[in-house]
């Protein structure tokens, strides 16, 4: 797994990871593919767009160092951004359950840790 690079000070640190997902868009299923991951939303990579500021519901098979959970969440459509074909779907969450808050949380620090540790 490619680590956050250690001069990336942002308010919310990302982790990248490559989680697969879907999102239910009005009466769409639309997989998506989870490739960064803060406390605040996610990055997932789509082939089919999404129109800004609506609101849908995000199913995201999660691998949290050998801790398998799925995480279900209400978010909301910050930006969308065109690359090689594919769009990047900037996903804010807006409900989710403080026990995968925690644990997203929780993954996020303990990568960052190691990326400070020496090899």
């Amino acid at each position: 797994m490619e680590k956050l690079k250690l001069n990336d000070h942002r308010r919310y640190p990302r982790v990248k990871v490559q989680w697969p997902g879907v999102i239910k868009y009005r009466d769409h299923v639309i997989n998506v593919t989870a490739v960064d991951i803060s406390v605040q939303g996610i990055m997932a990579v789509s082939s089919f767009k999404v129109k800004p500021n609506q609101h849908v519901m995000l199913i995201l098979n999660c691998d949290f160092n050998e801790k398998k959970a799925v995480i279900y969440a209400k978010t909301r459509v910050k930006q969308i951004r065109v690359s090689h074909f594919k769009y990047n779907l900037i996903l804010a969450f807006e409900e989710i359950s403080p026990k995968f808050r925690d644990l997203i949380s929780d993954f996020i620090s303990a990568n960052l840790q190691a990326d400070y540790l020496p090899n």
